[in-house]
């Protein structure tokens, strides 16, 4: 049984938890756009339409970032000017957390997701998810048999398979491509692997929790880049971007919200 401690506890632990989890394997490390999604233990999502919108998944050696907007049904929902959290659901699906790896299996453990509250992120629950998933890394629902499909001249890979542990591809299979830049929601698929011009590999990640002094509000940021592409989630807010390394500087591609889109944002501030 754990005591659950105080809100610097929780800080502290969160920052330590980086230092002992086992990193997950260095080929899955990067930006990876989904190609396709089969499953049949549910109906498809509307972030599940290739065609409407984008899958990112950023991973670093612990932290991970998911977001998956349905770009089409984003804009309808602007325009009709009802983008609330009620109907964020129809083109909305990022979380952001850690991976394990274990015997073969990626266990995705989500910390905040785009349809969870800020307001109950506190530092129970901190501490009892990091107690979770040290304990027992598989306990989550968030779980994945990864597979490597391709890989360059040089070694790297740059696509790979996830099927359900337990039903195989029967149940699920999920195709994820690497992807080095960004150029927006119409990337052409020839642009999708371009020499590298950082190694893929090349990674920053963050995660954190603390209380503001002011009003007490708990607060989660986690953040990762990879190359030329960096994702964060702060605040509620998911988004992905395009990475100017000399200038540290990111211009957001997609997010969680529309206003944010075409916006520049120092990355010290998101690492």
């Amino acid at each position: 049984e754990t005591t659950l401690g105080s809100q610097g506890d929780a800080a502290q632990a969160l920052e330590a938890a980086l230092e002992v989890l086992p990193p997950v394997p260095a080929w899955l490390q990067g930006c990876w756009r989904r190609e396709y999604i089969q499953q049949s233990f549910r109906a498809p999502k509307a972030v599940d339409k290739a065609e409407e919108g984008v899958a990112l998944y950023l991973q670093g050696e612990h932290v991970c970032i998911d977001i998956r907007v349905n770009v089409v049904e984003q804009n309808h929902a602007a325009e009709r000017g009802d983008a609330a959290a009620s109907s964020e659901e129809d083109y909305l699906d990022c979380f952001a957390g850690v991976a394990i790896e274990a015997d073969g299996i990626i266990n995705w453990h989500p910390i905040i997701t785009s349809s969870s509250s800020v307001d109950l992120i506190d530092h129970s629950k901190v501490l009892s998810w990091l107690h979770q998933t040290s304990v027992d890394p598989t306990n989550t629902e968030d779980r994945g048999k990864v597979m490597e499909m391709r890989a360059d001249d040089a070694g790297v890979v740059e696509s790979w398979l996830e099927v359900d542990p337990e039903g195989g591809s029967e149940r699920l299979e999920e195709k994820w491509d690497r992807v080095l830049e960004l150029t927006g929601g119409d990337d052409d698929p020839e642009n999708s692997h371009p020499p590298p011009a950082v190694a893929p590999h090349d990674c920053e990640e963050t995660i954190k929790f603390s209380i503001d002094p002011n009003t007490g509000r708990p607060s989660f940021s986690a953040a990762i880049r990879v190359g030329r592409i960096a994702a964060i989630a702060a605040r509620g807010i998911f988004a992905v971007g395009s990475v100017d390394l000399e200038r540290r500087q990111v211009q957001v591609t997609f997010a969680s919200t529309q206003a944010m889109v075409g916006a520049y944002v120092n990355m010290d501030e998101w690492l």
